[in-house]
């Protein structure tokens, strides 16, 4: 079902706040993972003080250009998924 435009902007204004508090953000291509293992990946990286975040390429896109970031969404293929480290900036990598 689509989202409304309401919902959009929540999820949007969700990750402006994200960005802007984050020391570092990695892009996770989730094509093909199980949800069980998506929810144990979520389980692990709040250990680190991180979060995974599946969002829609133009809401990240959106999101980004606010803080002067660029993302080429045309190279990506697959479904992405955000992950946004708030304390260790390379612990969440060695957890993904």
């Amino acid at each position: 079902m689509p989202r409304t435009k309401a919902q959009k902007q929540k999820i949007l204004d969700d990750l402006k706040d994200k960005v802007a508090r984050q020391k570092a953000i990695l892009l996770v291509g989730i094509t093909g993972l199980k949800v069980k293992d998506l929810s144990a990946l979520r389980k692990k990286l709040k250990g680190v003080d991180a979060n995974i975040q599946v969002v829609k390429k133009t809401l990240v896109e959106k999101a980004l250009k606010e803080q002067k970031l660029e993302l080429g969404k045309k190279g990506m293929k697959t479904e992405v998924a955000l992950v946004f480290a708030f304390g260790d900036e390379i612990a969440p990598a060695k957890t993904v």
